[in-house]
């Protein structure tokens, strides 16, 4: 049986042990508790890049990095490109929330957040193709439907040219903005009309021409020649004057005002269009060569002769080249 002192003693002792031992525990758990908190780098992050169809997308920047920033500790984005086999590889990653950014050329950016754990984290990514704006693809059916449809005109098809102007027009707006384009799509159904003998058609497809363009001079032509082939003489007289008064400076409408003129029977008027048209641009053969018809009929072969060469020298293999050949020899023999 121990004494009082001794009991004292040990009791005194076991106090100071104990608030050792107390004392210690804590000291353990804050550092326990630290590393809890501390930022861990043992995520491994990894992935393929593939595009819609499930093709490897090679020379990918990936970048990975942090939704939130430690400010005392700053995680530094990791950057990766995709292997030729399209993928990607990132280790010491932080367990966080992280930002995985993906961008090719070509390809619409791709973005996405993601709860890193410990270990191996599986990202596969998806790239698509930008999305094309709905005006974007709407002006490249007018332009391809416009395009088909010139070469149609070109090659002589013209209920296929009108079909195709007419898929041109359905993807233009109808605005001031627009008024050229929908004015020459209007021309051109209006000229394959009139080369059907469409004629009630022509007409009402050079009014909307002329709706979109009321000052050009063509289209009162080509409105003149639509009630002319109708056998309204007088609407065809007005629609010429007007175009007369328009008082045009480009060859072209100078040529067709001229090709009218002489159709009408007014050769010299047409003649004089004819010149003014070549005035303006030398380098037109058309105008030279029925210019050249035109001269022959009032008689002056020289001039005849001139815009006939001037023809043969600007379209030397045009399939009527060697016809005009024969009536400039047959001139020059009449004139001596």
């Amino acid at each position: 049986m121990l004494s009082r002192r001794c009991l004292r003693s040990a009791t005194i002792t076991g106090l100071v042990l104990g608030l050792v031992f107390t004392y210690s525990v804590p000291v353990g758990a804050v550092s326990a508790t630290a590393s809890v908190y501390s930022p861990q780098f043992n995520s491994r992050v990894s992935g393929k890049v593939t595009d819609a169809d499930g093709n490897a997308l090679e020379g990918v920047k990936v970048i990975i990095t942090m939704v939130l920033q430690d400010p005392d500790r700053p995680f530094v984005p990791i950057e990766m490109i995709t292997s030729d086999d399209g993928v990607y590889f990132a280790r010491n990653v932080r367990m966080a929330r992280a930002r995985i950014t993906a961008d090719l050329e070509g390809y619409t950016s791709f973005e996405m957040e993601r709860n890193l754990r410990g270990g191996p984290n599986r990202i596969d990514i998806v790239m698509h193709p930008p999305e094309i704006p709905q005006a974007v693809l709407r002006a490249t059916a007018a332009s391809d439907a416009y395009s088909l449809g010139v070469a149609a005109i070109q090659a002589g098809n013209h209920e296929e040219a009108i079909s195709y102007m007419e898929q041109a027009r359905s993807n233009v707006d109808d605005n001031e903005q627009n008024n050229d384009a929908l004015a020459a799509i209007s021309q051109n159904i209006a000229s394959s009309y009139l080369v059907l003998g469409k004629y009630e058609e022509a007409v009402a497809e050079i009014q909307e021409w002329l709706r979109h363009a009321p000052d050009n001079p063509d289209a009162r032509l080509a409105l003149s020649q639509a009630y002319t082939e109708m056998g309204d003489t007088e609407a065809a007289a007005l629609e010429f004057e007007a175009a007369m008064a328009t008082g045009a400076e480009d060859p072209e409408s100078y040529y067709n005002m001229g090709m009218m003129m002489i159709d009408s029977g007014d050769v010299e008027g047409g003649i004089a269009e004819l010149e003014t048209a070549v005035q303006l641009r030398p380098d037109f053969p058309l105008a030279h060569k029925n210019l050249g018809y035109a001269y022959a009929r009032t008689n002056e072969y020289q001039k005849a002769v001139n815009h006939f060469e001037l023809f043969l020298g600007q379209e030397p293999d045009s399939p009527e080249a060697a016809d005009v050949q024969q009536f400039i020899d047959a001139l020059k023999s009449m004139i001596g």
